[in-house]
């Protein structure tokens, strides 16, 4: 029997041993959850922060309705529309315009992309007259030599002198004009 109490009071130990231990964890659970609420859990969220700022300097700029009578002593915020921005639109000539140099046996390969801002009639101008402007673009072309489209200042002088002379012929097909730039997609001279 005497060691059927020692068998009791061993196993009545531990089960105290084992009690304590899983409520000294409980407790120490407790004791950090409550320190992490009270370190981390009252602070406000950032975000209302930013908001209140942004309140009170919006308060502070926009002086109260209903007061009347007094007089802004610096000079007044006017509302200005910004003006409306322009589209371009690109319209690629249908194919390259191959030219016989002058004064040259080389021949130039150019393929051309017109640029405008103003409305789509400009466009549908040009679609509607597409062999009449390819065949003033190919004489102004025909104009120019080897040497001259060899540099950029000549490439320039090219393009300046195509979009001029397309711009009168639409003068003259339609009475108005409207090509802004001429834009050299591919260009080769053989």
């Amino acid at each position: 029997m005497a060691e059927e109490n020692t068998e009791e009071e061993g196993k009545k130990s531990n089960l105290i041993l084992y009690i304590s231990i899983g409520v000294g964890g409980v407790v120490l659970l407790a004791v950090g959850l409550l320190v992490g609420y009270l370190l981390f859990g009252s602070q406000p969220d950032p975000s209302e922060e930013v908001t209140e700022i942004i309140e009170e300097q919006k308060a502070a700029e926009d002086p109260p309705e209903g007061e009347e009578g007094e007089e802004d002593l610096g000079p007044k915020r006017m509302e200005v529309e910004e003006p409306p921005e322009f589209e371009t639109t690109y319209w690629p000539f249908p194919q390259a315009i191959t030219v016989n140099l002058a004064n040259s046996r080389k021949f130039a390969q150019i393929q051309m992309t017109i640029s405008t801002q103003y409305d789509s009639k400009v466009i549908e101008n040009i679609e509607a007259h597409v062999p009449a402007l390819q065949s003033v673009a190919i004489a102004v072309i025909a104009d120019f030599e080897e040497s001259q489209l060899k540099t950029r200042e000549g490439k320039d002088e090219l393009r300046y002198a195509i979009r001029d002379a397309l711009n009168e012929s639409l003068v003259e097909l339609t009475r108005f004009g409207g090509i802004e730039h001429i834009h050299f997609t591919n260009f080769i001279i053989q």
